[in-house]
């Protein structure tokens, strides 16, 4: 008899295991915080073995938690942050530190391909714009910068692909997350030798994957890793899946007519359409799950992860979740005609569509006086977060009509005074979808279509999936939101001479 799926789920700033039945419904979970290191220049990378034992942790708990045979996990799958570069050698081990997706360091190397007009040339192709983050500009700055490192890579991964590999022995890349890379050719939906000669890096091809879809089985836990993580040696494996489209396909994402906004450590907005957006007013398409379809996306490290790092420097790096309530209770005493404080949540750099924006923009409090309190601070943060989402939401709609409702995931939707302020900011009703781990959900559902357990991904998101809290807007905030966001922008905008001083 099936009983369980097993779903990791790799964000930005905590790995979570999360055991679910196979109608969607959550058994345990286990989580431990992501050990990202952070170094000068917009450097964020991952020790990959240190990320290898944390996932093994985050399974040994939640099966100890749950109290289950191992034996009777039916199938397990990852979900994990796309973008970014994990690799390693012939011997199949890691050998430097992955380079994450809220890394800069390869921006120049995106400026350049804008300069040079590289960028329009593949644009048909890749129907997205460079960024620092993704694989390819990162494997260039390899190339030119750590040579001995580059020609030590065997295989090429995101994140999601290489925790499958650690669990598998098998060499895989999923469909989804490889076509946020600008290694995939949108319109083939498969890898192009003519891409990697554009962008300098052709002796690349060697180092690929073959590519899968997400609801696959694709291999079997090896009896080393079932050592390592308590499973069963043998369980099916499913592809996995990108983080953003595992979180989607959670929030019961089938069709175009809702746009979804993940409030994570990046924030990302996104709807799904038949035909990509082909004029270059977002930053990317990608295939997304659903067969036919694309992903349309907008988005940038400037989410509720911001929060983290805002509690650790005005209370503590405690994870008391009362620190959390504290903070919610102040923001929500204040009112958003108090106070004219304006935070930009920019600590990883901002671009949005038509590659507009810097990576060498920063984060900052502007407007601060003696007169303001912590509770000022708080509220411009949460108000900033809020600010930066629209942005994205304004350049989607250069392309589609407004959505009747935002569906909302991640961290935010765990706070209600948050998730009201999306409403008011953005006047347009919020609604939360009710499973919080949602790229771990994701994972599940593409797990049981992988499994046969329902005929397809629709089918099982279908029945496992359900609809959230409807969070109407305040009409009455609006004037005071209009005017805040119009500063907000011309602030951001103005910072455009400001940024380049910092190095």
């Amino acid at each position: 008899m099936l009983k369980y799926l097993l779903s990791i789920d790799d964000g930005g700033t905590y790995i979570k295991a999360v055991l679910f039945d196979t109608k969607g419904n959550q058994i345990a979970m286990a989580k431990r915080r992501s050990e990202v290191i952070s170094k000068p220049n917009g450097q964020v990378e991952l020790d990959e073995e240190v990320l290898w034992d944390i996932n093994c942790y985050c399974i040994r708990k939640v099966i100890e938690k749950a109290q289950i045979d191992p034996g009777d996990i039916c199938c397990i799958g990852f979900s994990g942050q796309g973008k970014g570069l994990y690799m390693v050698d012939s011997e199949g081990k890691p050998f430097r530190n992955a380079i994450t997706s809220s890394d800069s360091r390869a921006d120049s190397y995106c400026r350049m391909w804008e300069e040079d007009k590289t960028a329009v040339r593949v644009f048909a192709k890749l129907l997205q714009h460079p960024v620092a983050g993704q694989t390819v500009p990162i494997l260039r700055w390899m190339k030119e910068n750590e040579p001995e490192n580059y020609k030590k890579i065997r295989w090429i991964f995101s994140m999601k692909d290489y925790l499958f590999f650690r669990l598998t022995g098998k060499p895989i890349a999923g469909k989804g997350s490889q076509s946020g890379t600008l290694l995939v050719n949108l319109l083939t939906q498969d890898y192009d030798e003519e891409l990697l000669q554009e962008f300098g890096i052709e002796e690349a091809a060697e180092k690929l994957p073959p590519l899968v879809w997400d609801t696959e089985i694709c291999g079997y836990v090896s009896e080393a890793a079932a050592q390592q993580c308590g499973c069963r040696a043998g369980t099916p494996v499913s592809a996995g899946m990108f983080d953003v489209d595992a979180s989607a396909v959670a929030m019961g994402i089938v069709d175009g007519e809702n746009v979804f906004m993940i409030t994570g450590t990046c924030g990302v907005n996104g709807y799904i359409t038949d035909h990509a957006v082909t004029n270059g007013t977002v930053m990317f398409n990608s295939l997304y799950s659903l067969p036919g379809t694309y992903l349309v996306e907008e988005g940038s490290a400037t989410s509720v992860g911001t929060l983290e790092w805002v509690k650790s420097v005005l209370f503590s790096e405690s994870v008391d979740e009362t620190v959390y309530a504290e903070i919610n209770r102040m923001v929500k005493e204040s009112r958003p005609e108090d106070s004219e404080l304006i935070f930009l949540p920019l600590l990883y750099g901002f671009r949005h569509g038509g590659g507009q924006g810097t990576f060498k923009s920063r984060a900052c409090w502007i407007g601060l006086c003696p007169e303001h309190s912590r509770s000022d601070m708080l509220r411009a943060v949460y108000e900033g977060v809020v600010f930066v989402h629209k942005i994205h939401l304004e350049h989607l709609l250069l392309n589609r009509p407004a959505p009747s409702v935002i569906r909302l995931a991640g961290g935010a939707g765990n706070s209600a005074v948050w998730v009201q302020m999306f409403a008011d900011i953005l006047q347009i009703p919020v609604e939360v979808v009710e499973n919080s781990e949602m790229g771990a959900k994701g994972a599940a559902i593409a797990s049981a279509a992988a499994l046969g357990l329902y005929k397809n991904i629709n089918e099982a998101i279908e029945h496992m999936t359900r609809r959230g809290k409807r969070v109407e807007p305040d009409r009455n905030a609006a004037p005071v939101y209009e005017e805040k966001f119009s500063r907000f922008k011309k602030v951001l905008n103005g910072m455009g001479e400001i940024w380049p001083l910092f190095s």
